[in-house]
């Protein structure tokens, strides 16, 4: 009997709805017997151990022998002696049982494994040694642990333990123990000593590497030797002694943290036994049972396919999959398997996505048969449809026309146009590229369609979107190639007509906007001619060049009118400004400033009130590559507005430092008013004010900031706005790879 009569025999016994099901767990069963699902199994745990986090129980102190340690007592191995001290320290502290993790095989120096023997007997059996178990090869051929124990000095008054860890087939240690067997008996392990009590459980259990390491309290041996260290971290506590440092050696890969010292994987192990967390697996019929339960469920027919009767059920059970282990795990010390469900899940989605395409398929013959009925119905859409329809072969030969192709085309009859060359009935129709194949007589369409072209005819304007096709009936295949053009014809003449509407507008307003430029551009002559000699003369007339003056009030009301023609200057110059960022007649032509004494000429140059207090903190030897002009006027847009929100006992501060390796940074800080944080981002569009009301305390025209945000952006830089109110305002320019070069040492001067 062959393999297909013993499948057809089954299926002839096995109930219809049995037969996928046991297909489906016979496989499961083969993926986790063959150990396929351990990796996926893994990457599970890992993660719950991510999720499931828990602090250590702060019973236990671990004393690392780490690279500092090494560095400071700079020979290794180290005297035993050092050792002896540090069990003394301990114990004077308070410290319960201290276990370490050392290799005393060796004989060393007589004295110093004196002092080591003399400080492990005064303990009173508090201090445990380790044990290594290698494997020995007996004289049978049989092997067995063998014992490598301190040497025969250090014996007396010390409980032995077994610091062995033994990784996975993958090379990561997950697993610790309770005891080895060994030829001697059982040997406890460090984390079963530590723990006060020796269980005779040989079983090995799952480390949680839930257990947070950073909660776990650690101590440097060089600390612990020098007797540097808090007595609350050690009294009442276990003590671990082992390696930490790199060169050490004593390494290995874990979860969660990758890699993780020896020392640091007993004091887990310790912790999952104080804690009891030493977690189990469920057995593997628990597993399978689980499992079955899953395939029972999802494996059942469906009449209906529908994505959300399908993925509603395997969505349930994909969260039950991924959550239910987390909670157990967080609740109880069992770590179940979550990948059989998982894989149990996806051959079940499988199977049902097959008998959904199996099902299609068959859909698929039965829609064809309907193919007849439903190229009638087309045909009644195109003749009925509102825009105009034309179907050509691959010569141009017109297969299809519809009553509103034929309207729009000014054909009399559509019946009379069929079998005519399309561009024979209408010479101005819009062509579309075709190539002949090599060797044939047939055209075949080029990669540039679909095409969409405009033609006028009469006063209309006729949109065609132009498409093709590879026609599947038999009828045609073998006239031009099967190939088909399909035409849509729409009058768009309207809409272009309100596209030309729209486009005048806008060249309207475009050369209005021009207008208004060069309106603004040429009037600079114009005004800053009168302002500049209303300011000169003011300003003479005021200081009495050509003679004292015979009323004292002249000289007030002359001094108002060169403040207020100065003041109006500025705001002439900054509308000009705005005119030629605008129109891109503002460049920066950059040159290496000395920045410090840049800065305190245009200080000097500026009418300040004495009453407030400005600081420079510059170094001297920064140069900054920049347009003299456009950051000396950026500079003095924000010291103005500095000067202008800020107390007269207050305070301005004018700052720069290289940031990174050539971005150079200039800060203007005062300890003003300051202004809400959410104007901020409003603050450097023009025209805004903080204060719109006609009352406001503080003029200006709103231009200051956008200009400095202009200025900066020549340079390639960006401005940042700082501020709360009652808090101050801080102005921070950066100026990217603008440094020519910088002094390490800078120097304050405060300006009164």
């Amino acid at each position: 009997m062959g393999p297909r009569q013993i499948i057809a025999n089954v299926k002839k016994r096995l109930p219809a709805w049995l037969l996928p099901r046991a297909v489906i767990f016979v496989l499961l069963a083969g993926l986790i017997y063959s150990g396929l699902l351990d990796p996926l199994e893994r990457l599970l745990s890992d993660w719950r151990f991510e999720l499931a986090t828990r602090p250590a129980s702060g019973t236990l102190t671990v004393v690392e022998i780490d690279a500092s340690s090494l560095h400071k007592l700079d020979t290794w191995p180290w005297p035993r002696g050092y050792y002896a001290q540090a069990i003394e320290n301990l114990r004077r502290a308070g410290a319960r049982n201290i276990g370490i993790d050392v290799d005393f095989s060796g004989h060393a120096d007589p004295g110093e494994d004196a002092k080591l023997a003399n400080a492990i007997v005064e303990a009173h059996g508090a201090v445990i040694l380790p044990v290594f178990m290698q494997p020995a090869r007996q004289l049978d051929g049989s092997k067995k642990l063998t014992e490598i124990l301190p040497n025969d000095r250090l014996r007396q008054g010390a409980f032995f333990a077994s610091v062995n860890l033994i990784p996975e087939t993958d090379g990561v240690l997950r697993k610790g123990y309770f005891a080895l067997e060994t030829g001697e008996g059982l040997r406890p392990s460090l984390a079963a000593a530590l723990r006060g009590a020796v269980s005779p459980r040989t079983d090995a259990f799952y480390i949680d590497f839930g257990i947070s390491l950073p909660t776990i309290t650690r101590l440097t041996f060089a600390d612990v030797l020098a007797n540097n260290f808090d007595p609350k971290l050690v009294a009442g506590r276990n003590i671990l002694i082992g390696a930490t440092a790199l060169e050490l050696g004593d390494e290995f890969a874990v979860p969660v943290h990758g890699i993780a010292s020896g020392i640091y994987l007993h004091a887990l192990s310790y912790e999952s036994i104080v804690q009891d967390r030493t977690l189990v697996r469920p057995s593997l019929l628990f597993t399978l049972l689980i499992a079955l339960l899953v395939i029972a469920i999802l494996g059942r027919e469906r009449k209906e396919w529908s994505w959300v009767s399908v993925l509603a059920p395997h969505s349930t059970v994909f969260a039950l999959a991924f959550g239910a282990p987390l909670a157990i795990q967080m609740i109880a010390p069992v770590s179940m398997d979550a990948s059989p469900i998982i894989a149990a899940q996806l051959l079940c989605l499988m199977r049902t996505v097959g008998a959904e395409l199996e099902r299609r398929a068959r859909e698929i013959f039965q829609q064809r048969a309907l193919a007849a009925r439903q190229h009638a119905l087309v045909a009644l859409a195109v003749k009925d449809s509102t825009d105009g329809i034309i179907v050509t072969d691959a010569e141009g030969c017109i297969e299809l026309c519809n009553e509103r192709a034929a309207t729009l085309l000014k054909l009399n009859n559509p019946a009379t146009a069929i079998g005519q060359s399309l561009t024979g009935l209408v010479p101005d129709f819009p062509t579309y590229p075709t190539e002949r194949a090599p060797g044939s007589g047939a055209r075949v369409p080029s990669d540039c369609f679909p095409v969409i072209q405009d033609f006028k005819l009469g006063e209309q304007i006729v949109e065609v979107s132009s498409d093709w096709t590879l026609c599947e009936d038999a009828s045609v295949k073998d006239v031009a190639g099967g190939h088909i053009y399909v035409h849509t014809l729409r009058d768009i003449s309207a809409r272009k007509r309100m596209e030309e509407a729209e486009q005048q507008l806008k060249e309207t307003l475009i050369a209005a906007s021009k207008a208004k430029s060069q309106f603004i551009h040429s009037m600079s002559h114009e005004l800053r001619t009168p302002l500049n000699a209303i300011i000169g003369f003011s300003e003479m007339i005021s200081r009495q060049t050509a003679g004292p003056l015979a009323n004292p009030t002249y000289t007030e009301y002359v001094k108002l009118i060169h403040d207020g023609g100065k003041h109006l200057l500025s705001v002439v110059n900054d509308v000009l400004d705005v005119t030629r960022l605008e129109t891109g007649d503002i460049k920066a032509d950059k040159e290496p400033v000395p920045l410090r004494t840049f800065v305190e000429r245009m200080i000097e140059d500026r009418e300040l009130d004495d009453a407030k207090q400005l600081h420079v903190d510059i170094p001297e030897a920064l140069k900054i590559l920049v347009d003299r002009k456009i950051f000396g006027q950026a500079l003095q847009h924000l010291l103005s507005n500095a000067w202008k929100f800020t107390r007269d006992d207050g305070r301005i501060d004018i700052s720069a430092r290289v940031d990174g390796e050539r971005d150079v940074v200039v800060e203007v800080r005062d300890n003003g008013v300051g202004v809400d944080p959410e104007k901020l981002p409003k603050l450097t569009q023009s025209f805004f004010q903080a204060d719109p009301s006609l009352s406001r305390a503080h003029g200006g025209t709103g231009l200051g900031l956008f200009l400095v945000t202009k200025y900066i952006a020549l340079h390639g830089g960006t401005l940042d706005l700082q501020s709360e109110p009652g808090q101050g305002f801080l102005a921070r320019m950066r100026f990217p790879n603008a440094l020519a070069a910088a002094s390490s040492s800078p120097t304050a001067r405060a300006v009164a």
